[in-house]
């Protein structure tokens, strides 16, 4: 499967939200019938199968075994029925997404793809996907993070302390076997739950667990029983690593061979199952660091054709495009101008041009991989041709470049964040239970 199609199928699981409806009934359909109503609003048996057929195609396009049409049924109901209740709450508190927003995060998916929008549109279309429903779908997503930023992500902390307790668990798996590649089910049970109700997850997940260890496909259990937003694609977390990880799962798979599946695993959110498919080494011990300073210009008419190409680009803006600017401010710092001086007076980044355009040290993955991929291939001392990136057009020079074998803040700063991802996500998952819990919900597929 190529990496722009795995990374547009897994948009469909991301906050456990599903790709919206791509087109009204048939006219010959002349009742759409009602699949759940959701507090005042309702999902209608229309988009539920649009949203079947569009997950059958793209599985059979992955090469991924497609599940019955009752298990599709239910897993994309569940997924639109928890993507209303969040886009509710965010259209309540005034949430929303406008249409520059999406186009820069459409430039950074074409970004990480080695593409342009253009690109971008040719691919997703190559592929059977209609790239105006993905634009719908990745301002939705887009809703609901900020969403979930505003009630989540300001409850999630991160101490020294874990930080420390991280790393030294990384220490401990040993740096050969720092990475995992992990199968995932979960056996919801609801944040009121009775005991009866959790006695009854926990045999569940103890009869998953037998019918696994008997050699049950575990994909095939995961796209079917799993109540985790990765269900559909058979409960595959991809890559982990050890800080990334939460320590109940750790402590489980730390000493589990490659194959093995773990016992259930109690947590809030209720009966953890994994699988471990694979294992590899830890991060690398030298970390290559750039100080780079530069300029930024991001023009006009962005938001209005993001299609555009550099030439139409230039010729929408009467021969003064970002690029030719940057292309004349070069010539001039080449010429002797003073490159600070000039970023303070035009560059758009507030937050570098007070400081003459001055980014830092700036290591591996910190920017964007169109500006990495430039500043990594320039030697101390030179400037980039102007070149764009999601942002907007750089002008960018390389000032110094340096090895670090000590790498411990690195590490740390790595830790932070993937602890800080890690809570986030268990945070995220509790709180679309709750939402759940409170809303109204009335399904009537089976009426």
């Amino acid at each position: 499967m190529s990496r722009l199609r795995r990374h547009l199928t897994a948009i469909a699981c991301v906050f456990a939200i599903a790709l919206p409806a791509a087109a009204p009934a048939r006219a010959d359909e002349t009742l759409d019938r009602i699949a759940a109503v959701v507090n005042d609003d309702v999902v209608l048996e229309s988009e539920l199968r649009a949203e079947i057929e569009f997950m059958r195609n793209q599985m059979q396009r992955n090469g991924q075994r497609v599940p019955p049409e009752d298990v599709m049924r239910e897993r994309l109901l569940e997924r639109l029925i928890l993507e209303n209740i969040q886009l509710q709450r965010a259209e309540q508190r005034g949430i929303s997404v406008d249409d520059e927003a999406v186009n820069n995060a459409l430039r950074n998916i074409a970004d990480r793809n080695g593409t342009n929008l253009s690109g971008l549109r040719e691919r997703v279309e190559a592929d059977g996907m209609d790239f105006g429903r993905l634009r719908r779908d990745i301002r939705r997503q887009m809703i609901v993070s900020r969403l979930q930023q505003r009630e989540v992500a300001s409850q999630v902390q991160i101490s020294e302390d874990e930080v420390d307790s991280a790393l030294d668990r990384m220490e401990q798996s040993n740096e050969d076997e720092a990475e995992y590649d992990l199968r995932h089910i979960l056996v919801s049970v609801p944040s009121d739950a009775s005991d009866d109700e959790v006695n009854e997850a926990r045999e569940k997940a103890e009869a998953l667990v037998e019918q696994l260890r008997d050699d049950a496909d575990f994909a095939s259990v995961a796209t079917r029983e799993s109540d985790g937003p990765e269900a559909l694609e058979g409960g595959d977390l991809g890559w982990r690593s050890a800080t990334s990880l939460p320590e109940l799962f750790m402590q489980a798979i730390r000493d589990m061979s490659t194959g093995a599946v773990s016992d259930p695993l109690r947590s809030p959110n209720g009966f953890h199952i994994l699988k471990v498919e694979d294992r590899r080494g830890g991060a690398e011990q030298t970390v290559t660091e750039i100080q780079a300073r530069h300029i930024l210009l991001k023009g006009e008419g962005n938001g209005d054709n993001p299609d555009a190409t550099d030439a139409e680009t230039d010729a929408e803006a009467g021969g003064e495009s970002p690029r030719k600017r940057l292309e004349t401010l070069r010539r001039r710092i080449e010429a002797g101008a003073d490159f600070a001086e000039i970023a303070r007076a035009v560059s758009e980044d507030q937050g570098s041009a007070s400081r003459g355009g001055d980014l830092g040290w700036v290591g591996p993955g910190e920017m964007t991989p169109a500006f990495q991929q430039v500043i990594e291939g320039l030697e101390p001392g030179t400037l980039s041709e102007p070149f764009r990136s999601p942002y907007g057009w750089h002008l960018v020079e390389v000032l110094d470049k340096r090895q670090r074998q000590d790498v411990e803040e690195f590490q740390r700063n790595q830790a932070r964040q993937s602890l800080y991802e890690r809570q986030l996500e268990q945070e995220a998952q509790r709180w679309r239970q709750r939402l759940r819990d409170q809303a109204y919900i009335d399904i009537r597929l089976d009426e």
